[in-house]
């Protein structure tokens, strides 16, 4: 009797071990994706990642709306309401206006704005994986957020772009509307909540609305059709916000434009620029974004698994199980819109891959619980340490290279070409560049080529169209320097006007090229 009551007593020790080791595990992950990420984030802000086209274009908006008052781009004949008003919401610009407004203009004032939206992000992503699917997961699933390459979360998050603020209020969104489905169609507050987090994921980013629309218009119609649980207001309000959200990001930047004959030609170049990389249907592009999902920067990290995994759970009669069918419906939309219906851009594939680590946690979570929960077996010891080691090993390389990359990080040659500017060219001087960084680190008077041009590079470069060889600055504007940096020779703009004109080369820095136009002063 003694001995069958050692046992027994051994078998109900056994999960408060198992615990243990959850608990130890757990908290060494959560340290190492919200500690390490907490004190990554604000290293070395300036010099990376260096800054460039994309976040030199948004930056223009709130510089222009300090300087000026009008919420736009600029350039040197004028105001330039579509492009970056629209490629990142007032959500992002509007805070980085008050910042500039309070602390003055630069970079890494506007990148603590950015800092700040980070770690809302994963605190918001934290507290919707905890609600979900526990603690544990939750610091699982937010080691994969930092480390997974295919997202490259500190890269996006500490520049001015719109994917990693959308995260944090589509987060916020998910979460409240978690909750009020589970207290049912009376809880209407946290589904005015939601809603409100919704509209403001799409104002912040059109690309998360793009995704959004098809996940509950799917919802909606799974519910309809199988579940019967939610009421009407629970995905036509979302819906609604939605819609509210993207179109308050359009329209506000046309506002100036109504009654004008510019408002059509602005919109023609919306559409214009849509066609351009957000509807594409091209094989090529289809096979390139599969071989990007497919490859060990994704499916290493269990995302492709983990899709077929999270099909077994959307039958369940749990009380999540609506909720995690809105993931799997937002993954799926996200991935399926990334690999056939875009150009391919890996940050297009950011939304669904971020949410799908959701995913990919539960099921890493899953495998390893069974084998830590029979560590008694020698085998089954080392099968849950060969299993572990899959899953660190890839998380800490991520993480090792993350780091690597923020503290090795050196390049300022933007920052020495605008000094340079500012120190040997006239303030009232035409300069042309399509390095819309310049326009922000420096003062002159920068001319970029007309917004179309922008559509003929994206189809050059990922659809094999019509070269740039074709643009003349001096058709369409009097510049007397021209400077060519990263985006310029990526695009081959000015390489033919170049090889005609045979400018001087005044200055090199780093990719940055500067000449003097024969006949300027």
């Amino acid at each position: 009797m003694a001995a069958v009551e050692m046992l027994r007593t051994k078998a109900q020790a056994r999960p408060r071990v198992t615990d243990t080791l959850w608990r130890y595990a757990g908290g060494l992950l959560l340290f190492c994706a919200v500690g390490g990420i907490a004190v990554l984030s604000l290293f070395n802000l300036e010099r990376y990642p260096v800054t460039w086209f994309d976040e030199g274009s948004h930056l223009h908006v709130p510089k222009t709306l300090v300087v000026d008052g009008v919420y736009a781009d600029r350039s040197a004949e004028g105001y330039r309401f579509f492009g970056p008003t629209t490629g990142v919401g007032p959500t992002v610009l509007l805070p980085i206006a008050g910042v500039f407004k309070l602390a003055g203009i630069g970079l890494v004032q506007a990148r603590l704005v950015m800092v700040a939206y980070l770690l809302l992000a994963l605190a918001a992503f934290g507290a919707l994986a905890r609600y979900l699917y526990g603690w544990r997961i939750a610091a699982l699933a937010l080691a994969l957020l930092v480390s997974m390459p295919g997202i490259n979360l500190l890269y996006l998050g500490r520049q001015v772009l719109g994917e990693v603020p959308a995260l944090a209020f589509l987060s916020l969104a998910l979460l409240t509307w978690s909750r009020s489905v589970e207290a049912g169609a009376r809880e209407l507050r946290c589904l005015l909540l939601a809603c409100v987090a919704f509209g403001l994921t799409a104002l912040t980013k059109n690309q998360f609305a793009l995704i959004l629309v098809p996940t509950l218009l799917l919802l909606w119609a799974v519910d309809r059709l199988y579940y019967r649980a939610l009421s009407w207001r629970q995905t036509v309000l979302p819906l609604a916000a939605v819609f509210g959200g993207a179109g308050l990001c359009q329209l506000t930047p046309l506002l100036p434009l109504l009654g004008t004959d510019e408002l059509g030609r602005t919109l023609a170049l919306a559409r214009d620029a849509s066609a351009g990389a957000i509807f594409v249907f091209v094989p090529q592009r289809i096979f390139s974004s599969l071989k990007f999902l497919f490859s060990a920067e994704n499916a290493g990290f269990w995302v492709l698994p983990s899709l077929l995994y999270g099909l077994a759970f959307v039958r369940r009669d749990t009380s999540r199980v609506l909720p995690h069918a809105f993931l799997m419906l937002f993954a799926v939309c996200g991935l399926t819109w990334f690999a056939f219906g875009s150009i391919g851009w890996p940050r297009y594939a950011f939304p669904a891959l971020a949410l799908t680590t959701l995913l990919s946690a539960r099921l890493i979570a899953d495998v390893l619980r069974p084998l830590f929960d029979r560590v008694g077996n020698l085998r089954t010891r080392l099968r849950a340490i060969a299993v572990l080691a899959v899953v660190v090993i890839p998380i800490g390389m991520g993480l090792a290279e993350t780091a690597r990359s923020v503290v090795t990080a050196r390049d300022d040659s933007p920052q020495r070409m605008a000094a340079f500017l500012n120190e040997t060219v006239p303030q009232e001087t035409i300069v042309e560049t399509w390095e819309p960084e310049m326009g922000f680190l420096s003062d002159h008077a920068f001319h970029y080529p007309p917004s179309g041009w922008l559509d003929r590079a994206v189809r050059a470069k990922w659809l094999g169209g019509s070269a740039q060889q074709e643009y003349d600055p001096m058709q369409v504007s009097s510049p007397e320097y021209l400077l060519v940096g990263r985006f310029g020779k990526y695009t081959d703009a000015y390489r033919a006007f170049i090889h005609h004109t045979r400018p001087e080369l005044i200055r090199s820095i780093g990719d940055y090229d500067l000449y003097r136009l024969h006949g300027a002063r």
